[in-house]
């Protein structure tokens, strides 16, 4: 497992540059972004990810040639990632027409229920706010619509 995750890694990163390297002759405007701003980061994002990637299958690798085995999710955790999941599909589900706003804060608060998080208020302002960010990240300043709700 430790060298597959080694390999695309490193094909991952090298696409990454790849792809960085054409995005540098999109060209520029004089308004708003750019339309290489956002190719950029994510490509930036990707190398950094597939970066991480390797790194971890050479760390697993060892662990291999040690004698441990990795293991998949099992119990509780292998029914939190399923009820996740499910929650991801609502979302794709629902986000349409419960548009953006509503929808979003709903899948923060189950992910912090479900990996620990028990505090009322805290799961309420970090879904709001992360929510509210996400809106304003890609509604402001990438200009991407988001589904709007039924009664706006």
């Amino acid at each position: 497992m430790g060298r597959i995750d080694i390999v695309y890694g490193v094909l991952l990163g090298a696409l990454s540059l790849l792809f960085f390297a054409e995005t540098l002759s999109f060209p520029r405007s004089s308004g708003g972004i750019n339309p290489r701003v956002f190719p950029l980061i994510v490509l930036v994002s990707l190398l950094g990810l597939s970066a991480g990637l390797a790194v971890q299958g050479l760390l697993r690798a060892r662990r291999e040639k040690a004698g441990s085995e990795p293991t998949l999710p099992r119990g509780k955790t292998a029914v939190k990632l399923v009820v996740l999941a499910g929650g991801g599909l609502a979302y794709a589900l629902l986000v349409e027409p419960l548009g953006f706003i509503l929808a979003t804060p709903i899948l923060i608060a189950l992910a912090m229920v479900l990996f620990g998080e028990r505090k009322p208020l805290r799961i309420a302002l970090v879904s709001l706010a992360a929510s509210a960010a996400l809106y304003f990240l890609f509604r402001g300043v990438f200009r991407v619509p988001l589904p709007r709700s039924f009664f706006w």
